[in-house]
């Protein structure tokens, strides 16, 4: 969650504060020393550092070697966060709680086990503060009764009823009696000498409550009940102490929802957010969840069948309803980067009305180039990929289609979003992410963001289309005609007459290329499929012809799967697979019967080359109890010589079997130019 609205009133109520380190080397000048016990969430803690750090506070952090978080891999680096914003770290110790429940027997040892790596890495830790853990008062004693320095010269009185923090507390509940001995005994009879250890020897120079100062505030157990409330107190002069716990400040939780056509850094922006702010970032979590085991798990729907999906609006407010809940009862603030979502808005603006819609834009050359080889459209019945609202949509040639995508899903965007993200800034400077991140109130973590700011993700490995520059002339008038206003390096420009003809007359072929395909459309041929036992090879499951259609039993011993037209997955010859026809593409429909799971298998195409080696894969259709009947198409490489079917269920997936009922396969001829 973020930090509450609450907390900054007494920010602005305190004005400048200082560490404890300060308030240690300082012992008669007049400060206010603000000091965090970081009992459970470090995250929180380094949200509420930036915070101060933004408006010129200083604080000390003390962090629990025994909370969860210690074991955080990026404990280090949050650490030396802490100290980049101008805090100071220390430790929140609880030794003595260790020593008793028996997890430690040397506990001068185990602190210097806990002390040096953070030493070796510059982490300088100088104080501690006694941890309130509840064996402190089952077992009367205070954490810092361990070391020598903080002996005062009669503790039987001076220490005596403290509370396990180390004050002087009303209520009899928490007041610790010191024991007589000196001594502690723990179950098994080991024993330990209090103030039998030396701080100085690892380092420590202080004890928070053993600091001079004049009035200590507390708001131990959410409130302030153990002393008064510093934003009713006149702070100006005099030495203060504040001890405001970091998980008593959460606020009201913030969404955003991050929203862009696809290839626009989506993946790379949900990495920085999950690791360098504090939010809980996810990539494109909505619509490919299913909580139908309890956990979310994904199922991926914004794939092949992704076209039905969108036609089915109750489904997408179900999906959207689910997503919310589960988002709600997360701790933090939640992001989501989602290429699909901007299909939904109005959906979406309905079940999280309070969430903040961003646009991340890149420049549409370069995302039409990467979708195209992506191969996005490359079959004119797509079903993976949006379809749009456009005149004559599934006749256009791919690479129209890929421009208008482009243009409807920015202009939408464009029209909903209050801010913008560019990506081509967003990944070379790093300044312009951090100030955009702020307009949101966004804190944001240098240290952390190190790690994953040169990183490249997600890139293409296939470079058929070329950058712009490269494009043919046709293929440029195409794109100013559809998207020359948006895209900036065109924005602005005026098509002079010879431009504006050729744009005329591309569209003009446009309707041609239409009308074409419509004719050739109705020359469809079927190509057999046989789901006898003969016609088929498979691997790692069993097959039985059936009366209703062809079983298959996953062995669990592997990825299991089946292939159509007989061959294996990496190698294919005749009579195995079927030839390619040249200026066709393909579509199908599978229709199958699973059982209720919670889990999917694909339809794949694999495509091989003249030399019948493996050349390519494509996952054409989501086989599941969702979708019992999954349309696809495709369209294979032209320099390919033959291709397969394959059913393909993931290991440990689908093991009570599925029935595939029926299955058609339709070559068709394909204009793709004039």
């Amino acid at each position: 969650m973020s930090i509450s609205p609450t907390y900054f009133e007494y920010l602005t109520h305190f004005g400048q504060t200082e560490t404890l380190y300060q308030l240690h080397k300082q012992p008669a000048s007049n400060m206010i020393a603000l000091r965090h016990d970081v009992d459970h969430d470090l995250d929180l803690a380094l949200e509420m550092a930036w915070h101060e750090h933004d408006r010129n506070c200083a604080a000390t952090y003390f962090l629990l070697h025994t909370a969860p978080y210690w074991q955080d891999p990026h404990l280090i680096e949050k650490c030396l966060q802490l100290q980049d914003f101008g805090h100071e770290v220390s430790l929140h110790i609880n030794a003595l709680t260790e020593w008793y429940a028996g997890t430690i027997d040397d506990v001068a040892k185990s602190l210097q086990n806990i002390l040096m790596p953070l030493a070796e890495a510059g982490v300088k830790v100088k104080g501690i503060s006694a941890h309130g853990d509840k064996a402190c008062y089952h077992q009367s004693f205070i954490n810092y009764w361990c070391f020598a320095e903080f002996k005062p010269d009669d503790p039987s009185i001076s220490e005596n009823g403290l509370s396990a923090e180390g004050i002087k507390v009303i209520d009899p509940a928490f007041q610790i009696p010191y024991p007589e001995s000196e001594i502690l005994r723990r179950a098994d009879g080991q024993t330990f000498d209090l103030w039998s250890l030396s701080a100085s020897e690892i380092g420590i120079e202080y004890d928070a409550c053993h600091l001079q100062f004049d009035k200590y505030f507390t708001d131990s157990g959410g409130n302030w009940i153990r002393s008064e409330n510093p934003l009713s107190i006149d702070l100006s002069e005099d030495r203060h102490q504040i001890l405001m716990h970091p998980i008593h400040w959460r606020g009201p939780q913030k969404v955003f929802f991050f929203l862009s056509a696809a290839r626009s850094g989506s993946k790379w922006l949900t990495n920085m957010l999950d690791q360098a702010t504090p939010l809980s970032a996810r990539h494109e979590f909505t619509l490919n969840h299913s909580f139908a085991e309890g956990e979310p798990k994904l199922v991926k729907r914004t794939g092949p069948g992704f076209v039905q999906l969108a036609e089915n609006k109750e489904k997408i407010r179900e999906l959207l309803g689910e997503s919310h809940t589960f988002v709600q009862k997360l701790p933090n603030d939640y992001a989501e980067a989602n290429v699909y979502l901007e299909q939904f808005i109005p959906e979406l603006q309905e079940e999280f009305p309070e969430a903040q819609l961003i646009h991340l834009f890149r420049q549409p050359r370069d995302v039409v180039r990467s979708i195209m080889n992506r191969d996005w459209y490359a079959a004119p019945e797509d079903n993976a990929h949006p379809r749009l609202d456009v005149p004559n949509f599934e006749q256009l040639p791919q690479f129209a289609k890929a421009c208008w995508y482009v243009r409807k899903a920015n202009e939408t965007l464009s029209k909903v979003c209050k801010r913008q993200i560019k990506f081509e800034r967003m990944v070379n400077d790093e300044e312009y992410l951090r100030e955009k991140l702020k307009l949101l109130d966004i804190p944001y973590y240098p240290r952390l963001a190190a790690r994953e700011f040169q990183k490249v993700i997600n890139a293409n490995q296939n470079n058929q289309l070329p950058v712009y520059d490269h494009w043919s002339p046709r293929q440029k008038r195409i794109f100013d005609s559809i998207l020359g206003k948006m895209d900036s390096a065109s924005y602005g420009c005026t098509l002079d007459f010879i431009e504006s003809a050729a744009i005329f007359i591309e569209n003009a072929r446009f309707s041609l290329i239409s009308l074409f395909r419509k004719v050739l459309g109705t020359r469809a041929v079927a190509i057999p499929l046989d789901l006898s036992r003969e016609g088929i090879t498979c691997k790692n499951c069993d097959v039985e012809h059936r009366a209703d259609g062809l079983f298959i039993k996953p062995d669990g011993k592997g990825h299991a799967h089946v292939l159509m037209a007989g061959g294996s997955w990496k190698k294919t010859s005749p009579p195995s697979g079927f030839e390619i026809k040249s200026g066709h593409y393909y579509k199908g429909s599978l229709s199958s019967a699973t059982p209720n799971q919670n889990h999917q298998a694909s339809i794949m195409c694999l495509v091989y080359n003249k030399s019948g080696n493996l050349l390519s894969k494509q996952n054409l259709a989501a086989v599941s109890h969702e979708s019992p009947r999954a349309d696809f198409a495709f369209r294979p490489k032209v320099n390919a010589g033959r291709f397969n079917l394959a059913i393909y269920i993931p290991v440990g997936k689908m093991q009570q079997g599925l029935t595939v009922n029926d299955i058609d396969l339709h070559a068709v001829p394909y204009l793709e130019k004039l």
